[in-house]
C-alpha cells in the first residue's frame, strides 16, 4: 500500500523544518536509538502494525492509516501485504533503517514523521524454509495520536547483513578499480606530505594541512555498484567509508588529490617566491 510522501504537503508555509535524515553510526540495530529520537510509543506503534499485517488482522491496520492513505483499494492492498508478512517468526524484528524529521508548527506544536525498516524474518508454514522481508512503515502524528502514512514490504533474497557485506569475491571490475584507487590516493598524499615537509617554502604548515583535502568524492555502493559523484564533499586523506548500521550497504568513497595536485603545480613557483623574499630580507 501506498499513499503520498510529499513531507513539505504536511508543513504548513510558517512551520520550519528542522529534522532530516538520521545517519547514526554502524549500529546493530537502531531500536534504542529510535526511542529516543522518536515520540513515545512511535517505535512500538510501527511494530504493532506489522505484527498485525503478519497475523491477517487487515481491519486494525486499516484503522490506523491516515484519511488520505485510504483509498477503495486499501483492502486489497493490505491483504496482499498480509500475505508478504505471514509465517511465524524466526528473530525479533529488526530496525535495520530510520529517517525522521521534527517539524515546528506556526502554533508551537511539534509534529514528526518518521519511516522505519525493518527486517523481518520469518519461517513460511507452507515450504517450511525461511525467508527474509523488508517492510517499511511511514508514520505520522496529527491531534495527539499517531497514524501510518504509508507501509510496503519487499521480499529479500536473505538477510541483510549476507547481502550487504563487504567481500571482493564476484566483484565487478568497476569494484576493484575503486578499492586500488583508494589504496594508491592516500599514499599519494602522504608523499606529497613528506615532499612538502622537505621542500623550503613559505606557510608549509598551511600547505600541509590542504594537501591533506580532497575533493569532490566520488561514492560507490559496494552492493549495488552505485556511482555518485558528491561536488562539494571534502575527505581527510581523500578515502572514507560509510555504514549506517551492519543491514546497510558500505559505501566506499575515494576523494581527488586536489590538495596535493595544487601544491604539486605550484611547488617550484613557491620555492622561488620564498628564495626571493629570503634574498630581499638580507639584502635589507
Amino acid at each position: 500500500m501506498r499513499a503520498d510522501r510529499d513531507i513539505i504537503s504536511l508543513v504548513p508555509r510558517r512551520a520550519v523544518l528542522i529534522g532530516a535524515l538520521a545517519l547514526l553510526g554502524c549500529a546493530r540495530d537502531l531500536g534504542p536509538v529510535a526511542k529516543k529520537a522518536l515520540p513515545p510509543g512511535a517505535e512500538e506503534f510501527a511494530r504493532n502494525s506489522i505484527a498485525l499485517l503478519g497475523r491477517g488482522d487487515w481491519a486494525a491496520v486499516g484503522e490506523m492509516l491516515t484519511s488520505e492513505a485510504r483509498t477503495p483499494d486499501t483492502p486489497a492492498q493490505l491483504a496482499a501485504l498480509g500475505r508478504e508478512l505471514a509465517g511465524s517468526l524466526t528473530d525479533s524484528l529488526a530496525l535495520a533503517g530510520l529517517q525522521f524529521t521534527s517539524t515546528l508548527m506556526g502554533s508551537g506544536e511539534w509534529r514528526h514523521w518518521a519511516s522505519l525498516s525493518y527486517q523481518v524474518p520469518l519461517l513460511d508454514a507452507t515450504s517450511g524454509s525461511r525467508r527474509y522481508v523488508l517492510a517499511t512503515v511511514e508514520e505520522k502524528d496529527s491531534l495527539g495520536k499517531l497514524w501510518v502514512v504509508r507501509m510496503q514490504s519487499d521480499r529479500l533474497a536473505g538477510p541483510l547483513e549476507r547481502i550487504n557485506a563487504f567481500t571482493i569475491r564476484g566483484k565487478s571490475l568497476l569494484h576493484y578499480l575503486m578499492l586500488g584507487v583508494a589504496v594508491l590516493v592516500p599514499l599519494f598524499i602522504i608523499w606529497v606530505e613528506v615532499v612538502c615537509v622537505r621542500a623550503p617554502i613559505r606557510r608549509r604548515w598551511a600547505w600541509m594541512l590542504l594537501i591533506l583535502l580532497g575533493g569532490p568524492v566520488v561514492a560507490l555502493n559496494w552492493t549495488t555498484g552505485e556511482l555518485q559523484v558528491k561536488e562539494l564533499a571534502v575527505t581527510l586523506l581523500g578515502v572514507g567509508w560509510l555504514r549506517s548500521t551492519v543491514y546497510a550497504p558500505m559505501i566506499l568513497q575515494v576523494a581527488v588529490p586536489i590538495g596535493a595536485i595544487i601544491f604539486l603545480a605550484r611547488r617550484y613557483q613557491l620555492m622561488l617566491q620564498a628564495r626571493h623574499t629570503n634574498s630581499v630580507q638580507k639584502t635589507l
